[in-house]
């Protein structure tokens, strides 16, 4: 039997998992199990603050296209670590199998609560709605994907795929959150046909498009016909979210330059759902690992170190939102109050203090309550649906503006409304502002003409200008904006050489 040489296997970065944690995770999967949790195969391994820094830059995964973003992400990771800013404990990437890595050099306490941790993520991803269609192979598709970035580099050149992956990644967040539940998986798609004994489809869709493509060169500009005398026929035939979808399929790109759009696009919607997801994806990995703890990670030496870890999880932070903490007390409060019936008509109706103090129904619900709220919501549903006055005051839920002459964060309002609408504004669409595209035959000109939904929140304008930029790298041909300024209306545009606004 071929023997493994230790000294080759440190070399490479690899850490044993030792005997004791493998019989840590055994035990806590059949715990988390016997709760009714579905976390599915994980596999765990440690890795040193280095290397752990390295995958984290990569978002998770081990190996990435080239490109300058994970670079200069590593090399924040990396210094943080070392000046003693913040420390990364774990990682977990959403395939199946599972994959886990955790932090070499951990207290025993430590890894054992991460490891609960990672099996309260690993049972969120199989049971959320919004991962339902996610790529369950995308630790091998994403090296294939680097793999075929590195082809186009050394075919075209490495700064003009760079240049063109900048292109890219600046509207990977113009997708539509619906589609994630029709989406099959491109390799899915292509088998589906072939077994059909269809002949593979062209990229270009749309009929007119086809007809069009035939008589122009890649690139030209592409205009629709009159259908009348009465206008133009609506292109798309109504507005579309998914704005870097339409641009995969219709714009005049170079094959090279498709297909990386299309792994830009096929990317970003495998990270969607974990963007929707962050506060309640959070919040029940720590609800879990503080349950698995208590019930079978705890000797009575260990309580003082884990209370002061896990209280560094859910501590809350000035002028910024802890998803780890909001997302914990939320779920808990949503245990106690369908344990004892804290819902309802009578409940809301109630207006005696020391009757809603005492109110107990005795219903028990608590815990199926919270697995079917896992289940079916993202974050800004879930606030939606279950943040409470009575939860914002408890928890010192107030709206804060940093003032400059005191140079600290001082409370800008108390009033519940005003918060729960700020924090929705905030969450709705993983906190990226709505575009839609309502024309891509703007003036019949072949423009874009997209829309800004407006949902509280304006538009950085700056970051407006180079995403306008960027999908006009991606279109070549002018783009327009319309979004709300200070409550006025405003058309931002590019032409290709400068930016208007009207």
């Amino acid at each position: 039997m071929y023997q493994h040489d230790p000294t080759i296997l440190g070399r490479l970065g690899f850490i044993p998992f030792p005997e004791e944690l493998v019989r840590v995770k055994r035990e806590f999967m059949a715990y988390a199990r016997g709760q009714g949790l579905d976390p599915g195969e994980v596999i765990f391994d440690i890795l040193q603050p280095d290397l752990i820094s390295e995958v984290a830059s990569y978002d998770g995964f081990p190996a990435r296209y080239p490109h300058w973003r994970f670079g200069m992400a590593y090399d924040q990771m990396a210094k943080s670590y070392s000046w003693g800013l913040s420390k990364i404990y774990e990682l977990v990437i959403n395939n199946s199998p599972a994959f886990a890595y955790l932090l070499e050099g951990s207290s025993p306490v430590v890894q054992r609560m991460v490891i609960a941790h990672v099996i309260g993520h690993c049972d969120f991803f199989r049971r959320n709605s919004w991962f339902a269609g996610t790529n369950r192979n995308m630790l091998n598709d994403i090296a294939n994907h680097a793999a075929k970035v590195k082809r186009y580099a050394n075919r075209v050149g490495f700064e003009r795929v760079e240049s063109f992956l900048d292109t890219c990644l600046s509207v990977e967040n113009l997708t539509d959150p619906n589609l994630l539940f029709h989406r099959p998986h491109p390799d899915s798609r292509e088998a589906e046909r072939e077994e059909n004994g269809e002949k593979p489809q062209p990229r270009f869709t749309s009929p007119y498009l086809r007809e069009y493509y035939r008589q122009v060169q890649p690139g030209a500009p592409v205009r629709k016909k009159e259908t009348d005398e009465a206008g133009i026929e609506p292109f798309p035939q109504k507005p579309l979210k998914g704005v870097i979808d339409f641009l995969v399929r219709n714009a005049p790109l170079k094959d090279w330059e498709r297909d990386i759009l299309d792994i830009v696009r096929e990317e970003a919607y495998y990270f969607l759902p974990q963007r929707l997801t962050k506060i309640m994806n959070e919040g029940w990995a720590v609800f879990w690992h503080t349950r698995i703890m208590q019930a079978r990670g705890l000797a009575p030496g260990d309580v003082v170190e884990y209370a002061d870890e896990n209280a560094k999880v859910v501590a809350a932070h000035k002028g910024r939102l802890n998803p780890y903490r909001l997302g914990y007390f939320l779920f808990e409060d949503i245990r106690e109050r369908w344990e004892k019936g804290r819902h309802g008509p009578d409940w809301e109706t109630c207006t005696n203090r020391a009757e809603r103090d005492n109110w107990d129904t005795k219903e028990g619900r608590g815990m199926e309550k919270i697995l079917e709220v896992a289940s079916a919501y993202n974050d800004a549903q879930f606030v939606d649906a279950f943040l409470t006055p009575d939860f914002a005051v408890k928890n010192r839920m107030y709206m804060f503006r940093f003032h400059a002459k005191e140079n600290a964060f001082i409370i800008e309002s108390r009033e519940f409304e005003r918060v729960k609408q700020a924090l929705l504004a905030h969450l709705t669409n993983g906190g990226e502002p709505i575009i839609e595209l309502a024309d891509a035959n703007y003036k019949n000109r072949s423009e874009l003409f997209l829309k800004h939904r407006h949902a509280g929140v304006d538009l950085k304008l700056d970051e407006a200008q180079r995403t306008l930029h960027a999908l006009y790298g991606l279109w070549r041909r002018p783009v327009n904006l319309e979004t709300q300024v200070g409550g006025q209306l405003k058309r931002l545009g590019f032409n290709g050489t400068e930016d208007f606004e009207e």
